[in-house]
């Protein structure tokens, strides 16, 4: 179902490690875990896989029966679509400890969009019945995924938004402030942003050409509201870039 992207890597017999997650050892810090007992968590993960991927992997792809939902343990995931044109269309990128794929299983739809490790990773891969069973369980597991869709459906309604009302330098400020605030730290009065992300990937996510993210990305530096150096991008006062208009 649905096209094979440029440069991607589809999974191959023999590839990467993949082994039953031992218990305990995975998936620390991942909210909607906590909510369950020690026991029931030790019970799903024996019940899941972790598996390791190349950078440039496809994790999965658009399909009719989705049958996991995953948990990202270490590296950093993608998840993108096709245009009708064949052009790729970033949505999100995935940090470690985050689910993801969990739309499409608990909407009973086929899966339209694609999952990549953007570096080595290591994922945790739960099926399908073990993830729907441990919701009816849990009430509290319920309500912290159910929190987390909706958070991405925000995010992805303001995406939308942005895409109709603001122009593309707009679009990149908000863009590097979000980036930021999910995977940045703070560095002096400002934010550091550690993830290093090419002028096409960018360009990917906010709906423009790599020129045009070049051109905004050369301004804003000069302007002294980006900071590029040894693959970090700090924000020395994210409000400027926030009053962008």
């Amino acid at each position: 179902m649905g096209r094979i992207p440029r440069g991607a890597r589809q999974r191959k017999a023999g590839g990467m490690s993949e082994g039953r997650s031992p218990v305990g050892s995975h998936s620390r810090g991942v909210d909607w875990l906590r909510a369950m007992p020690a026991t029931a968590a030790k019970v799903l993960r024996r019940a899941s896989t972790v598996r390791g991927y190349r950078a440039g992997e496809l994790v999965f792809r658009p399909s009719h029966g989705p049958r996991h939902v995953y948990v990202l343990e270490d590296g950093l995931v993608r998840l993108f679509r096709l245009t009708p044109t064949g052009e790729e269309f970033t949505l999100d990128y995935v940090r470690p400890a985050e689910l993801f794929g969990e739309m499409s299983v608990l909407s009973d739809r086929p899966r339209e969009g694609f999952a990549q490790a953007r570096v080595e990773s290591k994922i945790l891969q739960i099926p399908r019945a073990a993830f729907v069973a441990t919701l009816r369980a849990y009430n509290g597991v319920l309500y912290s995924v159910a929190r987390k869709i909706a958070g991405r459906a925000i995010d992805y309604q303001s995406r939308a938004e942005e895409l109709v009302f603001l122009d593309a330098r707009r679009r990149l400020a908000r863009f590097l402030l979000r980036l930021a605030k999910s995977h940045g730290q703070r560095h002096g009065e400002g934010l550091r942003i550690g993830l290093s992300l090419t002028h096409a990937e960018i360009a990917a996510v906010i709906g423009t050409s790599r020129q045009t993210v070049s051109v905004h990305l050369g301004e804003f530096s000069t302007a002294g509201l980006i900071t590029r150096r040894r693959g970090y991008l700090d924000l020395p006062s994210p409000a400027r870039l926030e009053a962008i208009d």
